[in-house]
């Protein structure tokens, strides 16, 4: 990489992490609170580890663990409150106080609390159960937000006073006790929700860990670089390109903005690119990541546990969508350099592609691993994870430079550990709103409901489904807005003749992408204060850039060939016309094809998109018709223009 282009990341890099620390509401911790930091960060990853390969742990008492050690670095890292004490104080440590004590009774009474829940409770349980509750909303709304604490507490406050609630509101009523016990449970708080950050997902925060640490994350910006550096607008495809390929190894989308966005923004900008373009094009960027194999989101480890189907499933049925919904970004990006004549990067700038392969190609061994154990080995997710982690150290000894020694993996282990953090605390806090709907008996209700408000009709029910979904993920992690709308949405779908992986994929992607989707767009916000630029704006293009993201989930439904059913003839039809959809649709937004489009030529490409999406030989013939139609009228006009320039 150019040292102008390392001297432009270097600038922005310190403003972005700033900014991600004071929203989070970070501590800058120092002394010895820092170092119990990464004490207890490293015990969590290496615990995890142990119970994910060799220990065999009870699930109740490895949830707690997990609930105890995540609550333990959130209340020493986070603040109580914005912009005060930047070391724990006393209640932080009386709240660490409250996290052990529930987690050793857990340790105590698992054998026989199981069988007391929501039935039977004891005192005991009763008052750890609701020490436990409070200890979660806390942690919760320093690390997640309020809005998700709102919704766990508005689930308790709804079990214990919705009887007098009117309609299918109303339910039989539940005492404190029963209420109480029942949360703090494996049907609750201690579910499958938590279960599954205990198990999948500290082993693959770890596995994105170790590929950084050994210079796996600089090595995919570097090939990024090399691939699209020289072309027309390229900072804007570097950025395409490398959050990609970042995906494939952080589920997480605010890192993923940070990441490459510390380098890929102040790029966009040196080139000509809108500040808040630039931040929306990185902002549409990292959101798919969570949509891109072999690594998703959170949520695609949930699938798992939800339906009993192997993780390598998911990750085949995902592949085609994610590469359309990137391709959809690519052309946007493409398009607007156009519009804008911008260039690419100068030469000395740019990375020879074969040099970078040949100096640390060996870095992206650890990725061929992972999808060699899930595919063809058909290990578990969790083992093919711990082999990449193997992978991980091996290859880096390979070279001097990017060897792992005792320090590096010291680091890649207090970075994998923090890394659940937000995790932990969304899932069961999730966990909380799903036992209240599940005690109530709300959930049956509200999928009923569903169903009748829209005359059980196919395409109705799913827009109400989205319309849910990413209100829902408003500000939330998507795990959790997956979780909650997954909960209540999916058996109505199911009813309606939709397979339950299909369904689930459409929840997924729906709470993926409120990252993009006004008004509370978090990664929108972090991209725009790297880029310093309007974080309203940001969003708004930021949602122009993913509009992809919105026409897939229905894509999955109506093509399921493009989850690989069906034979290859069905699935190249459906990628084929699907591409020509979404590529009108981009061209439609942008306003700009071969040159600038008329409203009614973009009006036309939206209906040849719609035609093209949706199933049938006559809408893919209209959507090809229009969209290479108006690319050879646009020629016409175009040549025309010249000739007469000319003979002027």
């Amino acid at each position: 990489m150019g040292l102008m282009a390392q001297e432009r990341a270097g600038e922005q890099n310190q403003n972005g992490v700033t900014w991600q620390e004071e929203a989070a509401k970070e501590r800058k911790l120092g002394g010895l609170a820092l170092q119990a930091i990464r004490v207890i960060a490293i015990i969590t990853a290496v615990f995890h580890l142990a119970t994910a390969s060799v220990i065999i742990v009870d699930p109740l008492v490895l949830r707690g663990a997990t609930l105890l050690l995540g609550s333990t670095m959130a209340f020493l890292l986070y603040k109580g409150a914005a912009y005060r004490h930047e070391r724990p104080v006393f209640y932080d440590y009386l709240l660490i106080i409250g996290t052990i004590g529930v987690f050793i009774y857990l340790l105590t009474q698992y054998k026989s609390i199981i069988y007391r829940t929501g039935v039977m409770p004891s005192t005991a349980d009763v008052f750890w159960g609701t020490v436990m509750l409070m200890v979660l909303f806390e942690m919760t709304r320093r690390t997640v937000g309020l809005v998700l604490t709102l919704f766990g507490a508005a689930g308790v406050l709804y079990a214990l006073f919705g009887a007098g609630l009117p309609g299918m509101l109303s339910h039989s009523g539940f005492s404190f006790s029963r209420t109480v016990s029942f949360l703090f449970s494996v049907e609750a708080v201690y579910g499958l929700t938590l279960g599954v950050v205990s198990t999948y997902v500290i082993v693959f925060v770890l596995f994105g860990a170790f590929m950084e640490i050994s210079g796996g994350a600089k090595l995919i910006v570097d090939l990024a670089v090399s691939l699209a550096g020289r072309t027309r607008g390229g900072p804007a495809k570097i950025a395409v390109i490398a959050s990609s390929l970042m995906g494939t190894i952080s589920g997480s989308t605010i890192a993923n903005v940070v990441t490459t966005g510390s380098f890929t923004i102040p790029l966009m900008k040196s080139i000509g690119y809108k500040p808040s373009f630039a931040g929306a094009v990185e902002t549409a960027a990292s959101s798919g990541g969570q949509i891109m194999p072999p690594i998703m989101g959170v949520a695609a480890f949930l699938m798992v546990e939800f339906l009993g189907i192997p993780y390598s499933q998911i990750v085949l049925v995902a592949i085609i969508p994610a590469l359309l919904y990137y391709a959809a970004i690519y052309w946007q990006v493409h398009l607007e350099a156009i519009k804008l004549d911008l260039k690419g990067l100068p030469e000395e700038e740019v990375p020879n592609f074969i040099d970078v392969i040949k100096a640390r190609g060996y870095l992206l061994i650890p990725l061929f691993v992972l999808l060699f154990a899930l595919i063809v080995m058909e290990y578990s997710a969790i083992m093919a994870g711990i082999w990449g982690i193997i992978a991980c150290l091996v290859v880096s000894w390979f070279k001097q430079e990017t060897r792992m020694g005792g320090k590096k993996i010291l680091l890649a282990l207090e970075k994998g550990g923090r890394g659940i953090i937000i995790a932990t605390a969304a899932t069961a806090t999730a966990g909380v709103v799903i036992g209240a709907l599940s005690l109530t008996g709300l959930q049956v209700k509200l999928g009923i409901q569903l169903l009748t408000y829209t005359n059980g009709e196919l395409l109705p029910t799913l827009i109400m489904t989205a319309i849910f979904v990413l209100v829902l993920s408003c500000g939330q992690p998507s795990v959790s807005a997956y979780i909650i709308g997954v909960a209540i949405a999916a058996p109505s779908l199911i009813k309606l003749g939709i397979p339950p992986l299909t369904v689930h994929m459409f929840v997924f992607y729906f709470s993926v992408f409120s990252n993009v989707t006004p008004p509370v767009a978090v990664a929108s916000y972090v991209a725009a204060a790297i880029a310093r630029a309007k974080p309203f704006e940001t969003s708004i293009i930021g949602l122009q850039l993913s509009i992809a993201a919105f026409i897939l989930p229905f894509l999955l439904v109506y093509r399921p060939s493009l989850m690989l059913s069906g034979g290859v003839l069905g699935v190249v039809h459906s990628l084929i016309s699907a591409g020509i959809g979404v590529l009108s649709l981009g061209a439609a937004a942008e306003g700009w094809l071969v040159s600038k489009l008329s409203w009614l030529e973009r009006m036309l490409l939206v209906v040849g998109a719609f035609g093209s999406l949706l199933p049938g030989w006559i809408g893919d013939l209209g959507g090809a018709v229009i969209f290479f139609g108006i690319i050879a009228y646009g020629i016409s006009v175009n040549k025309k223009a010249v000739l007469s320039g000319a003979s002027n």
